[in-house]
């Protein structure tokens, strides 16, 4: 089991979207506009980058999601950093995604994939080289944030209001839904651990802002504990694991809640 460890103080103003990204890379925040429930970023007219970078240090491949002055709807760009003369150059544009990106993107861990979301309620599978599409699994919902994605290529979308809980696996040449706990109204950015153990913040029932963080077998979906997130936070921004495997949480209230184990009185 885990418990609430300790909690930084609720500031006034909004924290904004985070996004996560692998293999040794770095998501930075977008400031192109201020992200709401009522009124989330969706890469519209208004919004011409509403997520995050995701960089793979090794490769030197910047991918992020901007629409265009003559477009109707963001993009997924991939960029190229030269190491010898320190100049980027557009490397692929995949603009297929319906209705434009609903998420940042996540680099595998191996570097040869991408995944993002669209807005038309897809999860996707693009070649990190070519930006060619490789799968797409519609999985009912367009998710607010970037998914979290294992060495083995599971995937725990985040979540949006009036979303499911639910699991994705790359099967190399497709993709399939593995588990989907439709109980779990997930409004968070889920995180996984090493040892196949899923955190989620999702809505308690019967309530507007209240919210538990679950701990829940990555692999099945099985639930294990959970543990309301106190001050109410309204929804979250980004989770996050730490070394000592803590579990930190961001509100959108702006408060950073911090969980782990429960070692006893």
């Amino acid at each position: 089991s885990f418990d609430r460890r300790w909690t930084s103080p609720a500031r006034s103003s909004s924290a904004p979207s985070v996004g996560r990204a692998s293999r040794g890379s770095r998501s930075v925040p977008s400031t192109s506009c201020r992200w709401s429930p009522s009124t989330p970023c969706r890469g519209g007219p208004t919004c011409p980058s509403a997520n995050t970078l995701a960089v793979d240090f090794e490769s030197g491949r910047i991918y992020n999601t901007v629409r265009q002055p003559s477009a109707a709807v963001a993009a997924l760009y991939a960029l190229q950093y030269d190491f010898d003369t320190h100049t980027i150059s557009q490397l692929w544009v995949n603009d297929a995604l319906t209705g434009g990106t609903a998420s940042s993107p996540v680099i595998s861990p191996d570097g040869s994939r991408v995944y993002v979301n669209d807005n038309g309620g897809n999860y996707h599978a693009l070649d990190a080289l070519t930006g060619a599409s490789i799968w797409d699994v519609n999985i009912g919902y367009a998710p607010g944030g970037s998914p979290s994605v294992t060495a083995n290529g599971r995937g725990i979308p985040a979540g949006l209001a009036g979303s499911t809980t639910l699991a994705v696996q790359d099967l190399g040449s497709t993709g399939s839904i593995i588990w989907n706990r439709l109980a779990l109204e997930n409004i968070g950015v889920a995180v996984q651990t090493a040892n196949n153990i899923a955190y989620v913040a999702v809505r308690v029932p019967n309530t507007q802002f209240n919210i538990d963080i679950v701990s829940l077998d990555a692999t099945s979906g099985f639930e294990y504990d959970r543990v309301r997130m106190t001050p109410i936070p309204g929804a979250t921004v980004g989770t996050s694991i730490a070394a000592d495997g803590t579990i930190l949480v961001a509100g959108l209230n702006g408060a950073l809640v911090a969980f782990g184990e429960d070692t006893g009185p």
